[in-house]
């Protein structure tokens, strides 16, 4: 039985957003980006607003937190985005650093992926990140990703389904 759940946001419920991505040891899988370099983002409420905007409105971006079912308490996000950039569906996953170690991102990942697959209807998800963010690489390896190439890492709709019996 799974400990997490996904759960989209409304527009009132931001402000764990904006703790998550500017949280210096969260965020520093992101070094070198964000606001001031060390991975952080730092937003006022009126920007998590407009950005909220551009997310679950009806088309295949996705953004949902990652709630501990124990607690009802967020513990990081997910999201499906359309990246123009790339062409290609891009999927994120943050786990708060002090939740990390405990399985959630498998979990997690597990089910952005039912939510890529079922209920968006997508066919393929990527994500883009190096190969030796070693233990970004050993979670989506666990749930089906193949490394496409030194950036991308791509997990296939029959893939999935071959891999988890659906």
């Amino acid at each position: 039985m799974s400990n997490i759940e996904l759960h989209i946001p409304n527009e009132n419920e931001l402000e764990y957003r904006r703790h998550l991505i500017s949280d210096k040891e969260t965020m520093n899988y992101n070094i070198g980006y964000g606001d001031d370099g060390t991975g952080c983002y730092y937003q006022t409420m009126e920007q998590m607003k407009e950005w909220y905007k551009n997310w679950n409105n009806g088309t295949k971006n996705y953004y949902a937190y990652i709630i501990h079912k124990n607690d009802n308490m967020p513990i990081g996000e997910v999201d499906i985005h359309w990246s123009g950039y790339c062409q290609k569906h891009i999927i994120g996953i943050v786990i708060e650093a002090k939740y990390r170690g405990k399985s959630y991102a498998k979990e997690a990942l597990n089910l952005l992926c039912n939510v890529a697959f079922n209920e968006l209807k997508l066919d393929k998800i990527y994500d883009d990140f190096p190969a030796s963010r070693i233990a970004a690489e050993k979670v989506f390896s666990k749930v089906g990703f193949i490394r496409e190439d030194d950036a991308f890492v791509v997990l296939t709709k029959d893939r999935y389904n071959k891999i988890h019996k659906k």
